[in-house]
């Protein structure tokens, strides 16, 4: 069965679709945020902009594994890639920039 996913850079969130029975469809929302380190403007001021994948292919490579995915072990950025897709993975990454004698709690 097909999933469809999107990104709403508003939120800086993944959101997840798929089709039920009788006419009803699923939701799956992701969201990795950092608290309390929003400037006076909603942005974050200690990390960068999320990055996101949705492609298991993209994410893992060919013939590797979650132990060993190629856009981890590579240190390439995750490709924004969302869309349809039989066989979806939801990752986000966010680097921190971390004020020496300071401390963030981020979330997902």
């Amino acid at each position: 069965m097909k999933i469809l996913s999107e990104y709403d850079a508003e939120h800086e969130s993944l959101l997840f679709a798929k089709p039920g029975s009788n006419s009803t469809r699923h939701y799956m929302l992701h969201k990795l945020w950092v608290a309390g380190t929003d400037d006076e403007n909603g942005r974050n001021e200690w990390s960068d902009l999320v990055e996101y994948e949705t492609s298991r292919l993209k994410f893992l490579g060919r013939g590797n594994s979650l132990q060993h995915a190629d856009i981890i072990e590579s240190r390439r950025t995750l490709t924004g890639t969302v869309g349809t897709t039989l066989d979806p993975i939801m990752s986000m990454r966010r680097r921190m920039h971390i004020p020496s004698g300071k401390t963030a709690e981020a979330y997902i």
